[in-house]
């Protein structure tokens, strides 16, 4: 079959809503149709004339699937343009945020700080009372010493 015989025979099967089978025979295709014989010219113009019914059909479909897909993509921008927005206003709370917590985290920093130094500060003053409570046993302990050895000499001194 030449292919403007086959384009033929494609474009009537079409019209009528009958589709041809193809098979696959040692690498060549060809299209086989069955019960069907190979169109007459009268039964082509009439394919011809509902096939202008339908182009006007298609036409009107045509516009309103425009329409539909007109609507659908201002409907995606719409989508997209709300998305982006809150999608800004979630990283802007976020940076809010982060100045927020950056803050809190200055302030506890200088707390720790200044606790850190209360904390020496206590050691060291803790150190020197340590010492200073030693050297102040060591004086009592001189003192009990030096008065039983002044009790004794009193004992002594009455006997």
């Amino acid at each position: 079959m030449a292919p403007s015989e086959m384009e033929e025979m494609l474009s009537y099967m079409d019209c009528i809503g009958n589709p041809p089978i193809f098979s696959l025979d040692s690498g060549h295709s060809s299209a086989t149709f069955p019960s069907m014989a190979i169109p007459s010219q009268t039964s082509m113009e009439f394919c011809n004339n509902s096939t202008s019914d339908e182009a006007e059909d298609n036409q009107a479909a045509g516009g309103l699937i425009d329409e539909r897909k007109r609507r659908r993509m201002l409907s995606n921008r719409e989508s997209a343009r709300r998305s982006r927005m809150r999608k800004k206003r979630r990283l802007d709370e976020l940076w809010s945020q982060v100045v927020l917590l950056r803050t809190e985290n200055h302030g506890l920093v200088d707390k720790l700080r200044d606790m850190s130094n209360s904390h020496r500060s206590a050691l060291q003053e803790n150190v020197r009372l340590k010492e200073e409570a030693g050297e102040l046993r060591r004086m009592v302990i001189d003192l009990q010493d030096s008065n039983s050895f002044a009790i004794f000499k009193d004992l002594e001194e009455i006997t």
